[in-house]
């Protein structure tokens, strides 16, 4: 997967008008390291630093985003314009992605697709709507040495949000991941995106129904 890195960043750079070396200044390194981690095996925190320059998604940087909505849906009787993903939250289900009210059932979906794809021969990804309230994707992927998990989410009222989750943070250094807790982690990072103002305490979460 990672042979395609550089060609995808310098794609983005073509779009945002600037070289691979402008970017590596940018970065703060030389153009050369930079190009040479593209195209092996660069770390998260590569990663993460060449998106935040590149104003896009972690997620970005290794398949290209599908072009942006355009047209009209009649729901209920009702035309609705849809310009952008977060338009598609009150059609809940026209497109088979599922919705979830019981946040317990949700996690447990959650669940599943990670432990389904934490050996991963392809990418993959698993999107559904909780609450009503926001769409959430994930994307399951890997090099070499790493297995990431990258969870974009997108509600009404806030900016687009993404988070990566790689199986070397929770792994002890022989080859063991503790699962259970990137799970859990990841899962209390997609429920206050929700509701970024309400406490998803362990007590809280217990009390809605969200631990198992």
């Amino acid at each position: 997967m990672t042979k395609h890195m550089k060609t995808r960043v310098l794609e983005i750079c073509k779009e945002r008008g600037i070289s691979l070396s402008e970017l590596a200044e940018r970065i703060g390194v030389k153009q050369a390291n930079l190009s040479q981690s593209l195209n092996g095996n660069p770390t998260l925190s590569t990663l993460q630093t060449v998106a935040e320059h590149l104003s896009v998604d972690v997620a970005d940087l290794f398949v290209k985003p599908e072009r942006k909505l355009s047209g009209y849906l009649e729901v209920n009787g009702k035309l609705r314009k849809v310009t952008c993903t977060k338009d598609l939250l009150p059609i809940v289900g026209t497109f088979g992605i599922p919705s979830f009210s019981n946040f317990r059932q949700c996690k447990k979906e959650v669940r599943n697709f990670v432990l389904q794809h934490r050996n991963p021969d392809h990418d993959s990804s698993f999107a559904a709507i909780l609450d009503g309230k926001m769409l959430f994707n994930i994307l399951s992927t890997a090099n070499e040495d790493e297995v990431l998990f990258v969870v974009s989410m997108y509600a009404e009222g806030r900016p687009p949000m993404t988070v990566a989750f790689s199986d070397i943070e929770f792994g002890d250094g022989d080859g063991m991941v503790d699962w259970d807790d990137l799970i859990k982690t990841m899962w209390v990072e997609i429920v206050g995106g929700v509701d970024p103002m309400k406490d998803y305490s362990d007590k809280e979460m217990a009390a809605v129904g969200i631990d198992e």
